[in-house]
């Protein structure tokens, strides 16, 4: 078993760019911003940004266009990809995020804390959501019939 999955919590660099493909599907690409921060053995106070590329795509990659800015704070959660194309003869890679969900922060969420908040209210609420119409699609499941037979496979 193994799992891919990235959790990140950064600044946008750059406005969202939409992406339209050959087949149709809507992208957008964000370019996030993370950074850490920690003390050296000395006590040296040390920092370090990395820079991460994000494929949104679908519906969420409309809503990422239309309300995401350049210097906003967002929550993201995908997993890692890996794409090789040539280019003149050389093989070349790109590593990128393909985001599952995305939580728009804004820029007043300060801490981890409050993004993480915000991510459990988000996800409470898609619970209860999903629940209620859970309830609502049960009343009106099939039921199987009383003298169904499933055929077998004559292969």
């Amino acid at each position: 078993m193994s799992i891919n999955k990235v959790t990140l919590l950064g600044h946008l660099t750059l406005d969202p760019e939409m992406k339209d493909t050959a087949t149709g599907n809507l992208g957008c690409l964000l370019n996030l911003a993370t950074d850490e921060s920690w003390s050296d053995k000395s006590g040296e106070k040390k920092a370090r940004t990395e820079f991460h590329r994000v494929m949104v795509w679908g519906k969420l990659a409309e809503s990422c266009g239309l309300y995401l800015k350049k210097g906003e704070r967002a929550l993201i959660e995908g997993s890692i990809h890996t794409r090789t194309w040539e280019d003149k003869g050389v093989k070349k890679y790109i590593t990128e995020i393909v985001a599952s969900a995305v939580y728009f922060m804004g820029n007043n969420a300060k801490t981890e804390k409050d993004a993480m908040e915000t991510r459990e209210a988000y996800q409470d609420n898609s619970k209860q959501a999903f629940q209620a119409n859970s309830k609502t699609a049960n009343k009106f499941q099939a039921k199987p019939q009383a003298n169904y037979k499933p055929q077998q496979n004559r292969y």
